[in-house]
């Protein structure tokens, strides 16, 4: 195994002390756990639990994850479950092409006997989770038989291949993999499903991808990163150096480029592999690099714990003009990426304007005093539209637009038909839900709020949402499982045996009930949700919570689970908050995360740059963003009127305090936050 810096990739043949004394010396450190944070993408990574990053460590073998949901009459049904009389058999054959692994637990519901490729295996009558050994694992096809011990039938819950299909068009073509035998003597026959059985492993995947944020070469070692104002320089060298392990079979290849500009466009270089022939010296400002960690072995790993950025730089020679500048405020956020690509639906779709104006949105939200206030006045609307009923009979679409003509339904209904009036008003909302392992779940939504530049957590069927007592700022559904875990589990780590009451008071916490802005004790909501001497209660069901990784239900209206919500959540590609304060379970999904940005990145806010040009007085600025629907960039200049403009524009500088002001604007006309620039020309 090695276990030292690997060696230096140096990007030039001379050395770096080899250039001009001019040039100046720049080494940067990336430890792991930040890099994986603030990078644009950590894709099939995680942190080790020494904080370094290693290749994503879980792998589930499953064929009816698309498909499984709740059986009921009527539209949008799951499949019906598969019966097992005494004396009958089911076979579920599970592919592993890997089979090698630290551990491995299948998933099952509790009923039938077992048997794994010929080996009887004992399993807990209480639970749908059991470890198995592993060494019963082959390549290839895994047999597993399903007998029934008890005197009655058994039913083996089961996804329809119609709905598999129709959520994962890629698995038709899949032979079928779930088969009953009715009697001891009579042949197998496949069934039309496939049978709620998964195996989970532990074990590390053969590639994973960090992208790393654009690193500032200029600003990277000053007081304020976040300046916006530096002068151009020359990239005359770049080492990167990785210290890391890599045991046999595995690696870790890296690769850069550089640019001008503070988002790479035309004028960055292509990517180049680390070590490459030559360096030439380039008048670029920006790096980003990748780190591609691969393995052969699925039990072992490499680990990157640090990258060491060594450079040789030099300023280009500024104008004279740009000397009798003075920067003297400015607002500049640091854009957050997810490494979970996320699909928005688009505010403009035919069904979301014919939604907008069949329920008179803009009327409902007009007059509102700001941003959060609309989001409440909504809110408020959708919960008392219909009261709290399932839909046992026709499972509704999600749309909209069916559920309030309809009228019923439970918080799902509630939560999506609050998700599709937002964004037809123009705020992107997710779907997510949450539950306590032994309590039940609920679904709920989060808006991003362009005021508060987060995502916040909404309470469509509640008609509430949490803020912090103190700012008065709504809580995001991270930091509302932050105080779930604090006060509920202080001193130990979460069990999924131990459950503790339903509902504690937190003194931190203020709940915002109906059309409140500021939590005020007084509504009638707060003596009913069992207040405690007058501190609001914190419900213990945000200890395990799950996403949708896309809102576009209309532009894409499949994948999506079936029946949500009327079962155990059973489908396999909700995207699974995994945070160093929860245990290792829920073996039957796939889709983890512990990265906080992967839940909490950014909308709508406007990064800047600005270069000073040959001109006098004149700066080039850049701009970035990640807008959904983006329409186009805004600028304001001094006491002008807010005005369209480019992502790269020319800035004439006047005598004296100069005022710049930036900021996003959707094809929905919604504004994202300004980003400010103030400076002062000395002429």
């Amino acid at each position: 195994m090695s276990r030292h810096p690997t060696t230096p990739a140096l990007l030039t043949a001379a050395t770096l002390l080899s250039h001009s004394q001019k040039s100046q010396a720049l080494s940067l450190s990336h430890p792991a756990e930040k890099t994986f944070e603030q990078a644009q993408s950590a894709a099939n990574l995680e942190l080790s639990p020494s904080g370094s990053i290693q290749l994503y460590s879980r792998n589930l073998i499953e064929d009816d994850g698309p498909g499984i949901g709740y059986h009921q009459p009527g539209k949008n049904s799951a499949h019906a479950p598969t019966e097992l009389p005494p004396g009958a058999t089911l076979k579920k054959i599970l592919h592993i092409p890997r089979p090698q692994a630290s551990a491995a637990h299948l998933y099952l519901r509790p009923g039938p006997a077992v048997t794994l490729n010929g080996h009887p295996l004992t399993l807990d009558p209480a639970t749908n989770t059991h470890q198995i050994p592993t060494s019963l694992l082959q390549q290839g096809d895994n047999e597993i038989l399903l007998t029934n011990p008890a005197p009655k039938p058994l039913r083996i819950q089961t996804a329809g291949h119609s709905d598999i299909h129709k959520n994962a068009p890629d698995r038709a073509q899949n032979p079928p993999r779930s088969f009953l035998a009715e009697t001891p003597s009579t042949p197998f026959q496949p069934l039309d499903g496939e049978l709620l059985v998964r195996l989970h492993l532990n074990q590390f995947a053969p590639e994973g991808t960090l992208l790393s944020p654009i690193i500032d070469l200029a600003t990277s070692q000053s007081n304020d990163p976040q300046n916006p104002l530096a002068p151009p320089l020359t990239l005359h060298a770049l080492a990167l150096t990785p210290q890391a392990s890599t045991p046999p079979g595995t690696k870790i290849t890296l690769a850069f480029r550089t640019g001008p500009t503070s988002i790479p466009d035309t004028q960055w270089t292509n990517w180049s592999p680390i070590p490459c022939d030559s360096f030439t010296p380039r008048p670029h400002r920006y790096l980003q690099y990748q780190a591609t960690l691969s393995t052969t072995n699925p039990l072992l790993t490499p680990t990157l714990h640090t990258l060491n950025i060594n450079a040789k730089i030099s300023p280009e020679p500024a104008p004279t003009w740009f000397k009798q500048i003075h920067l003297t405020r400015h607002t500049n956020p640091d854009i957050r990426y997810t490494s979970i690509p996320f699909e928005y639906e688009n505010p403009l779709h035919p069904k979301m304007i014919h939604l907008r104006k069949k329920y008179h949105l803009d009327d409902l939200v007009a007059g509102s005093s700001c941003e959060l206030e609309k989001i409440v006045r909504l809110r408020n609307w959708i919960a008392n539209q219909w009261k709290w009923n399932p839909p046992v009979v026709d499972y509704p679409d999600w749309d909209a637009d069916e559920i309030l003509t309809r009228k019923y339904g439970f918080c799902v209904q509630h939560a999506i038909a609050f998700l599709q009036c937002a964004i037809s008003l123009g705020y992107q909302t997710r779907f997510l839900f949450g539950n306590n392992p032994s309590h039940g779940g609920h679904e709920v939504c989060e808006v991003w709020s362009n005021d508060y530049q987060k995502w916040i957590y909404i309470d469509p069927a509640d008609n509430f949402h949490y803020v912090d007592r103190k700012t008065n700022i709504p809580l995001s559904m991270l930091e509302t499982h932050d105080l779930v875990m604090k006060t509920y589990y202080p001193n130990f780590s979460l069990s999924y045996i131990h459950n503790p009451n339903d509902y504690l008071p937190v003194p931190s916490v203020g709940i915002c009930y109906g059309l409140e802005l500021a939590p005020t004790g007084s509504s009638p909501d707060f003596a009913k949700n069992k207040d405690v001497n007058g501190i609001y209660p914190l419900a213990r069901m945000w200890t395990l919570i799950r996403y949708l990784s896309r809102n576009n239900f209309h532009e894409k209206p499949n994948p999506l689970p079936i029946t949500q919500g009327r079962d155990f959540w059973q489908y396999a590609d909700y995207i699974v908050w995994q945070g160093p304060d929860m245990p290792p379970g829920q073996h039957h999904f796939k889709n983890f995360t512990a990265r906080r940005n992967d839940l909490e990145w950014t909308l709508n806010q406007t990064k800047v740059s600005a270069t000073p040009t040959s001109a006098p007085g004149t700066l080039q600025i850049h701009l970035t963003t990640i807008t959904p629907h983006l329409e186009t960039f805004l600028k304001k200049i001094d006491t002008t009127p807010w005005q369209p403009t480019p992502p790269i524009f020319l800035w004439p500088l006047h005598p004296g305090q100069n005022h710049l002001e930036l900021k996003t604007q959707t094809t929905s006309k919604i504004h994202g936050p300004p980003t400010t620039l103030e400076l002062t020309y000395n002429v």
